[in-house]
């Protein structure tokens, strides 16, 4: 089965224009010799300077930023669906990601789960369901440098008990070794300090994809 990982400020400105003018007068006087006029300057006084105080400019976060300085994403609240809370936000000190999705985009990521087009097709119908029937959900790690992390997925055929399409859905999921992990009966093993584990839950298959042993078993800890 192939997974692919997963994983888009204000200009100030202000100018300031001052300015100050004055004028003056003189008088006549007929048959006298004439006398120069004297004009005598109107007094002006100066404007006080004015200091320019720019207004503070605060930055807006970016919306996918988590605010850590790190240089990780943040979860998206428009996707942050009811299945995608199941998954975790942190498991053995790794912060995760997630997103869910309806059926009408599993073309565009459900190749992520190892799902083809053709193997959804059949599922559903087998079972009597259509896209409207199907959700999935994406939690990979915020930190896109992180390699222990792995990725965690899961399905939901509603209505339909996992254990009837999970075999078809993860190419024989169900005749894989079963074992425990965190008190949890689970498909899968690992293997070189990497596994592959898979959890059915009632109408959810989990799918805890390249962790480590240790990550992977906070992640199950932490499944329903």
């Amino acid at each position: 089965m192939t997974t692919k990982r997963l994983l888009i400020a204000g200009v100030l400105g202000l100018s300031v224009l001052l300015a100050a003018c004055g004028g003056a007068g003189g008088t006549g006087n007929d048959g006298a010799t004439e006398q120069p006029a004297t004009h005598q300057p109107a007094e002006v006084t100066e404007a006080p300077e004015v200091t320019e105080q720019p207004a503070e400019v605060t930055e807006a976060p970016d919306a996918t930023d988590d605010g850590s300085g790190s240089g990780t994403t943040g979860e998206d609240p428009e996707t942050l669906t009811d299945l995608a809370k199941l998954l975790p936000r942190e498991a053995n000190g790794i912060t995760y990601n997630r997103a869910g999705f309806n059926g009408d985009q599993f073309g565009v990521y459900g190749m992520m789960s190892g799902l083809d087009e053709t193997t959804l097709n059949k599922l559903l119908k087998d079972n009597g369901k259509t896209l409207n029937d199907l959700n999935f959900a994406i939690a990979s790690p915020a930190d896109s440098s992180n390699t222990a992390g792995g990725f965690v997925y899961v399905i939901q055929v509603e209505g339909v008990a996992a254990t009837k399409w999970a075999g078809d859905a993860a190419d024989g999921v169900t005749d894989m070794p079963k074992t425990s992990v965190a008190g949890k009966d689970v498909y899968g093993q690992a293997a070189m300090g990497f596994g592959a584990f898979y959890y059915l839950k009632d109408d959810m298959m989990f799918m805890i994809l390249l962790t480590d042993e240790k990550t992977a078993t906070d992640i199950v800890r932490q499944l329903p």
